[in-house]
Formats: C-alpha cells, structure tokens, sequence
C-alpha cells in the first residue's frame, strides 16, 4: 500500500475515533443535564403538590387514593402517598384494588433520605412499573401527625425522547 493511502486511512481512523468519543462524552453530559434538569422540575412540582396535599381534609369518601389519582393526572407524574410504616395509602399508577397488594416502601431509598433529610431523590428502576424512574419524596407535616410521605415520579424514558432530536443534529453535524 503507498504511502498515501497509509497516511489517509491513519487521519481517517484518528477523525473516526475522536468524533465517537466526543459522542459519547455529549451523549453522557446531555443525560445528566436533562435528568439533573427534570429533578429540578419534579422537586418544584413536589412543593407545589406538597402545599395542596397538607391542606387536604378526608370527608365525603374522598381517600388517599383518590387525591393522589388527581394529583398524578393534573400534573402528568405519578403520585405515591406513603404512611411512616412503608404502606402505600395512594398511587396514581395503581388501581385501588390493588394498592393493599403493593410491597412496603419503607427500604426505598428516596423515602428513606426523605424521612432522614426531609426530602430524598433517586434515579432508579421501579419493580411496579417495570423501567428505570426518577423519583423525588417530601415528609408531609400535618397528615397523620406529619408521618406520611409525597413521592413523584416520573419515567426516564422522557429524558431518552428529548436526547433524539439533539443527538440526531449532533450527527449530521459529525457527517
């Protein structure tokens, strides 16, 4: 092979190469800012659904269940009311009828951090839904005697949606 040749095919693996490592490093930057960017805005939604939940009065068959339903549709996440021994008092991503069958979420961490620190956050696989989640938790004062937790949740597949489009330009732009 000439001279030529060797030199072009060197340029060409070396140009390969660091364009696949600046994708990865962009592909790996661009998830922690929008998952450190969707917490944000999860945590923001948590104070506000936090500020509605203390207010909340049982009466007229209204339940723990029924409020996070309407919690979780309003604002498009999903809503877990948690009492101090783990048991889920309301999930938004789970019919009624099934929430006494729900493991105890007493060993979650984000609702461990939460009764610690008072707030508690997690990037995790959820075993209910079956998909990697971005949870945020708050203890809730005033509901049985401030020993309750508000849990939001949200799938990272959001974060896997907003990647394309960006991550798509990045390689035309490489092209």
């Amino acid at each position: 092979m000439r001279l030529h040749w060797k030199l072009m095919l060197t340029y060409v693996s070396v140009v390969v190469m660091v364009m696949a490592s600046v994708h990865v490093y962009l592909d790996r930057s661009m998830h922690t800012f929008l998952v450190s960017h969707l917490t944000e805005a999860l945590t923001r939604e948590l104070r506000l659904a936090r500020s509605v939940v203390t207010r909340f009065e049982i009466k007229n068959g209204a339940s723990f269940d029924s409020l996070a339903d309407e919690l979780g549709q309003q604002l498009g996440v999903r809503v877990t009311l948690i009492d101090a021994q783990g048991h889920v008092l309301g999930d938004s991503a789970v019919p009624v009828d099934e929430i006494q069958n729900m493991h105890n979420h007493a060993d979650r961490p984000e609702v461990q951090t939460a009764w610690q620190k008072g707030q508690g956050k997690r990037v995790r696989y959820s075993e209910t839904l079956g998909t990697d989640m971005l949870y945020v938790a708050a203890t809730l004062p005033g509901l049985l005697d401030g020993r309750m937790i508000l849990r939001l949740a949200m799938p990272l597949r959001a974060v896997g949606e907003m990647k394309k489009p960006i991550s798509r330009a990045i390689w035309m732009a490489s092209a």
